[in-house]
């Protein structure tokens, strides 16, 4: 910038370096962002070869480096295809939290009681015979309440019910709390509220466990911003960011693009009974209701990878994505999440390269859907990948893993 004209007002200066840094989305050659193009035609061939064999249906895979659309690939799935993100609706709600720290609504340091008093006396299951004398339900009183931070890391004590097999799991299923796919007559707030009447399955910030903790952040974004979450997150997040096809409920002129569920049955992939519906949503889970597209979520991990910002529209700040980006479970032990992965706001964070023995960076951060879906976001090499499927139970990680390697193995700088 040694060469600015002196006589620019300084507003126009300042515009000028914040252009300079900031970094759009577009479509362009893979050489304009250091890739072979020739490489990244493999992906293609190797999706089909899965798709063939009936690994997986049909799939979309995007990659993104420097801010250049570099691949952009559909096998059996039409322009504008929507899909279930399910868990990765999770980064969202995570990202609408730390909005509302940004707005001065919270601290992750609140407890959660100051925004859903039926967690203000929570218990924890506990050990046998260590229950205070009286207590019929085999609890005990919780050291400290559950805080915003908790439930960021999901190291609140809180489970899925459908996937913990303790007797937390089974409180939660006779009790009737709703992981996720709730029917017309199930409000967020009235599912968090009987949530907060179950045991905690450990003493918050002591261990992690995936659970139901994001949930109860979508119920902490309505009460905060006093509006509801769907609202908030299209005010907010989808229309700044030009996230035009990501809803919770799927318009009626949508709803054709939608890709069908899938299973495994005797060798081959067959159509799969729907789950839950995702139309005329009234239960807006912020842990796994989304639909989208892949091109929408593309948008979104770019803005992520750009330090909260994304075509001139700034949702966070870059320190406060510096602060989601990081592990915060090292004080729960290595490898917290899996092996070499600690846990952020929002994903799962690679702390070691060696120990998770796949290929990438130190740093990166992921998340993925019970349906297949998939994103990663590489700072180090400017990188960002996305692969939706929609197969259920969840595929293994060969899909993933083939994508990804192919990907890393197309960078030439």
């Amino acid at each position: 910038m040694r060469h600015l004209n002196r006589s620019l007002p300084l507003l126009v200066v300042v515009s000028l370096i914040q252009a300079a840094h900031a970094q759009s989305l577009r479509s362009g050659a893979a050489e304009s962002a250091a890739m072979s193009a020739e490489r990244l035609a493999r992906i293609r061939p190797a999706m089909q070869a899965l798709v063939e064999a009936k690994q997986i249906p049909a799939v979309e895979t995007l990659i993104a480096r420097r801010g250049v659309i570099v691949h952009h690939e559909r096998i059996g799935v039409a322009d504008g295809a929507m899909f279930r993100m399910a868990s990765m609706t999770k980064p969202v709600t995570s990202v609408a939290i730390m909005m509302l720290l940004e707005d001065g609504r919270l601290l992750t340091s609140d407890p959660v009681w100051r925004f859903i008093p039926a967690f203000k006396q929570m218990k924890v299951l506990a050990a046998a015979g260590s229950a205070p004398d009286g207590d019929q339900t085999g609890t005990t009183p919780a050291r400290r309440p559950i805080t915003i931070d908790d439930l960021l890391t999901h190291t609140s004590g809180l489970v899925y019910g459908a996937f913990d097999k303790s007797p937390v799991g089974e409180m939660y299923k006779k009790s009737g709390v709703c992981d996720a796919f709730c029917g017309p007559s199930v409000t967020l707030a009235g599912n968090i509220d009987l949530l907060a009447r179950q045991p905690l399955k450990f003493e918050p910030g002591t261990a992690w466990e995936y659970s139901l903790s994001i949930d109860v952040l979508g119920r902490v974004v309505e009460v905060a911003s006093g509006m509801p979450l769907d609202e908030f997150f299209r005010r907010r997040i989808f229309e700044p960011l030009g996230m035009r096809d990501t809803h919770f409920s799927v318009p009626a002129d949508k709803a054709p693009r939608l890709v069908p569920l899938y299973s495994h049955e005797k060798g081959t992939i067959v159509r799969a009974p729907e789950q839950g519906t995702f139309t005329n949503v009234t239960y807006f889970s912020g842990g796994a209701g989304l639909v989208s597209t892949g091109h929408d979520y593309l948008r979104f991990a770019q803005m992520l990878l750009n330090g909260g910002e994304l075509d001139g529209v700034r949702l966070l700040s870059r320190k406060t994505v510096e602060l989601m980006t990081t592990s915060h479970t090292i004080d729960i032990g290595p490898s917290a999440v899996s092996s070499g992965y600690g846990f952020g706001y929002g994903f799962s964070v690679r702390e070691s390269l060696g120990l998770s023995s796949r290929i990438g960076s130190a740093g990166m951060y992921t998340w993925s859907g019970i349906f297949g879906t998939y994103f990663w976001v590489d700072p180090k090499e400017q990188l960002v990948g996305v692969l939706m499927l929609q197969l259920l139970p969840r595929p293994d990680d060969r899909a993933r893993e083939i994508f990804t390697a192919l990907t890393y193995a197309a960078i030439e700088d």
